[in-house]
């Protein structure tokens, strides 16, 4: 999967109506009631800026208006929930990688099943996530850091944007793959991550591209490696964890949009279509950069497949780590 540029800034507004006039719709039945896409996190995220400039694109198609519905609450389990138990052929979801991370991290609360519950529409967008450490930091490459932990194991702290997010992930799976400990803390989200790292409350961390890149770019932070399958555009000259040996350091985030079950075949075939217009549109393209989104263009047919990979690999991680939900 090839990653481009990354800008991150600001937001989105709550409970907009898109679309409106019919536009020769296909099936003719179809939408019969407003669309409602749920975005399981709060307005101004990923997720829910990818909602409202896809709804945007793609609301002037269909005889009915699309509406972005944000159920948040536990790390995203109230709205994947809520999509799971929606059959009426109305419902998307603006997904994320905690969708395949909650099953493993909160098995007891998890009633919904990706492959029972829900059908891909299409990829939205994808991210890699970055090694780094603050600007200010003597360690200047993956190895130095990996000779610092093994010198004062468990001492070199290790932030993270939250107990389960793809960030503490990520840290675990580099612990896990070079048989180092460190100790970790949690921050709340992504947000209080960056300035942790830019003030060397963190000797360390994982992060999303997203979200450092303008700081690595200002030269407030340092980043190691990409934990991609190849480089990043972005980053010229960082080399990937793999390259150096570090066999299945991929940590990618990413959005996708699915539909609940009970979407009929030929308005999934049809919102496919709409998708990957409205992933090349121009307006979608600036809404995307505005809000640090980079569009992947994809349909449907491996996206399940792929999403149950992840669930399978960091199921395991996350056993063998025996990490839990806080």
């Amino acid at each position: 999967m090839r990653f481009h540029r990354y800008l991150v800034a600001a937001a989105a507004a709550a409970g907009v109506l898109f679309g409106a006039q019919a536009q020769t719709p296909a099936p003719a039945d179809w939408p019969t009631k407003p669309l409602r896409i749920i975005v399981p996190f709060p307005p101004g995220g990923a997720n829910d800026i990818a909602a409202r400039s896809i709804g945007l694109e793609i609301g002037p198609s269909l005889p009915q208006p699309v509406v972005v519905d944000n159920r948040t609450g536990a790390g995203g389990l109230v709205g994947y929930t809520a999509a799971a138990q929606s059959r009426d052929g109305h419902t998307l979801l603006m997904a994320s990688t905690s969708i395949s991370l909650l099953p493993s991290l909160s098995p007891g609360a998890t009633t919904y099943d990706l492959a029972r519950d829900f059908e891909p529409v299409g990829w939205v967008s994808a991210f890699p996530g970055v090694l780094v450490v603050p600007a200010t930091s003597k360690i200047k490459t993956v190895q130095e850091l990996l000779a610092e932990m093994r010198a004062n194991p468990g001492k070199v702290i290790c932030g993270n944007g939250g107990i389960g997010t793809s960030s503490h992930l990520g840290v675990e799976l580099f612990l896990s793959v070079t048989k180092t400990s460190c100790t970790g803390v949690p921050y709340r989200g992504e947000g209080a991550l960056a300035p942790a790292i830019m003030a060397g409350e963190v000797a360390m961390a994982f992060s999303n591209l997203p979200g450092v890149l303008p700081h690595i770019k200002s030269g407030k932070i340092r980043v190691l490696a990409v934990a991609a399958s190849e480089p990043s555009p972005d980053l010229p000259g960082v080399p990937t964890l793999e390259s150096m040996g570090l066999t299945g350091m991929e940590v990618t985030g990413w959005v996708v949009l699915l539909a609940s079950k009970g979407m009929p075949e030929e308005a999934l075939a049809r919102l496919d279509k709409l998708l990957q217009q409205s992933l090349a549109s121009k307006g979608v393209r600036e809404r995307f950069a505005a809000g640090g989104l980079v569009p992947v263009s994809g349909g449907r047919d491996k996206l399940m497949a792929y999403m149950l990979r992840e669930q399978s690999r960091w199921g395991k991680l996350i056993r063998e780590r025996d990490i839990k939900a806080q």
